[in-house]
């Protein structure tokens, strides 16, 4: 799995597509390679395809991005100061829960969101 924002204008895609590659289980030589490389390429040809109307997702990431600023600023995420893996989960765990109330019951607008992240 490979986690991504939708680009941003201007974005290299022969670099990303250059950044992927085969999955480790791949080179396992107890299972059926064939089968996992051509599921691998199904994929991939499915994220190109997918990838190619980025556009459409603009506002997508637009809002992602707030909501990310909405953790970091109001919730305190931008600095975890936090010693333990225990510890830095609870904290973040707790973010995440603040932000999905937040969003599910306080803000309904775009500006609003912007505004409360600030």
């Amino acid at each position: 799995m490979v986690p991504l924002i939708f680009p941003r204008k201007n974005y290299n895609f022969k670099k990303l597509f250059n950044m992927l590659r085969y999955p480790l289980k791949i080179f396992d030589l107890k299972i059926n390679n064939e089968k996992e490389i051509n599921l691998y390429k199904g994929i991939i040809a499915k994220f190109k395809e997918l990838i190619s109307k980025w556009k459409e997702f603009r506002s997508v990431r637009s809002i992602i991005e707030d909501i990310f600023k909405l953790a970091k600023k109001a919730y305190s995420m931008e600095d975890l100061h936090r010693y333990t893996r225990s510890s830095v989960q609870k904290y973040c765990f707790l973010a995440v829960l603040l932000v999905g109330i937040t969003l599910n019951y306080g803000i309904r607008e775009r500006k609003e969101l912007q505004a409360f992240a600030e």
